[in-house]
C-alpha cells in the first residue's frame, strides 16, 4: 500500500472526530505566523478559535521476518499534531484531553486501518508530547502523537 493511501486513511480516521476543528493531510508551514494561525481559526460551538490538526510523514524501516511471517514489511511513521487555543475560563484543558482519547479511539476503530487485506499492522496511536505552547502568540495545547502502521511488502 502506497504512503499516499495511508495519509489518506490516517486523514479520513482523525478528520471524523466530532469537533476536531481544521485538519490537513501535510505539515502546513507559513512565513508569517498570523498566516499560519489562519490555517487552524475556526468556530465550534459558536466559539472562534483555534482548533485543529496535520498530518507528518516520518519515514520508514524495512524489516524481514522469516520466524513468525516471512516476507518483509514496511513500517510507517507518522505524526499527528493536534492544536487547541488555550482558554481557562472554557477549560479547554479538559476538552483538548477529550479530543486526543476521541483520536486514538478513531486511530484505533478505523476499518481502513485495520483491514489486513490493507496493511499487516496499524499499532495503537500514542501521545509522547501533551503540553502548553506559543502557537505565533497564542497560548494553545499542542500534542504529538506517533501513529505507526506496517505494510505486508512481499
Amino acid at each position: 500500500m502506497s504512503v499516499t493511501q495511508q495519509r489518506t486513511d490516517l486523514y479520513a480516521a482523525v478528520n471524523g472526530v466530532s469537533n476536531i476543528g481544521l485538519g490537513y493531510t501535510y505539515y502546513r508551514y507559513q512565513n508569517e505566523w498570523n498566516d499560519f494561525i489562519a490555517l487552524f481559526k475556526t468556530t465550534i460551538s459558536s466559539t472562534p478559535q483555534i482548533r485543529g490538526f496535520m498530518l507528518e510523514y516520518r519515514g520508514v524501516q524495512e524489516n524481514v521476518n522469516i520466524q513468525f511471517n516471512p516476507g518483509e514489511h514496511r513500517n510507517n511513521i507518522w505524526y499527528v499534531h493536534l492544536f487547541l487555543g488555550l482558554s481557562d475560563a472554557n477549560t479547554t484543558e479538559s476538552t483538548f484531553a477529550t479530543l486526543i482519547e476521541s483520536v486514538i479511539t478513531a486511530i484505533k476503530t478505523s476499518t481502513a486501518l485495520h483491514t489486513q487485506s490493507t496493511y499487516f499492522f496499524t499499532a495503537p496511536a500514542f501521545t509522547p508530547i501533551y503540553e502548553i505552547r506559543n502557537f505565533g502568540d497564542v497560548l494553545c495545547h499542542y500534542a504529538q502523537m506517533e501513529v505507526s502502521i506496517t505494510e505486508f511488502v512481499a
